[in-house]
């Protein structure tokens, strides 16, 4: 008996869960319709004037055709909603032995969850946007930093060689120098033996 109610509480859970989806899925429809009604703005806005000018508003037809035919599936899409949450609250019943309600307050207060829950998901995302270009924009001036420290080490590179070759000469010509000291210091040597 237990386990069969943890098994119907199982499908429960998952009823609303996919009813949670749904709904989300239900926000992500309306945010489209509010950016095609903007778009539709735009568009009636840009072809009002137009059409002040040319006498042509076939860019206003369309943009209302593809609104209304987008609020026409939103329609259908939220009946089909209504109709699954109806269907999860007869299982419900039927599992529970317990009435479930949806009134228009208690799917308000669902969809208030669900845009709480996404508005959170969202932040959390843009953060992590953030930090992500932000590193990004980081990695990208330590390249630029990189490409112009390569260059400054090319500069000095050829700088280094230049002196290395010099330093080369000046000892090439101290070791002439010491081979005439020392041909001099055996020359001194020689006459002083033989003063001796």
């Amino acid at each position: 008996m237990r386990r069969e109610k943890k098994e119907n509480v199982a499908d429960f859970v998952a009823k609303k869960r996919e009813m949670f989806l749904v709904q989300m899925s239900l926000d992500v429809k309306k945010a489209e319709i509010l950016k095609l009604d903007e778009k539709a703005k735009q568009k009636e806005a840009g072809a009002a004037k137009k059409a002040s000018t040319a006498g042509g508003n076939a860019g206003v037809t369309d943009a209302r055709k593809e609104m209304s035919k987008t609020k026409e599936q939103l329609t259908i899409h939220m009946g089909k909603v209504h109709k699954m949450v109806d269907e999860v609250c007869g299982v419900y019943f039927q599992q529970m032995r317990r009435h479930v309600y949806v009134t228009p307050k208690s799917y308000l207060s669902f969809l208030a969850a669900y845009n709480e829950l996404y508005t959170k998901k969202y932040n959390i995302i843009d953060v992590d946007e953030g930090n992500i270009l932000s590193g990004l924009e980081k990695l990208a001036k330590a390249g630029a930093d990189v490409e112009v420290l390569k260059a400054d080490l090319a500069k000095k590179g050829v700088v280094l060689k230049t002196k290395t070759e010099e330093t080369d000469r000046l000892l090439k010509t101290l070791d002439v120098e010491n081979k005439r000291a020392d041909v001099k210091a055996k020359e001194v040597n020689e006459i002083g033996r033989a003063h001796v």
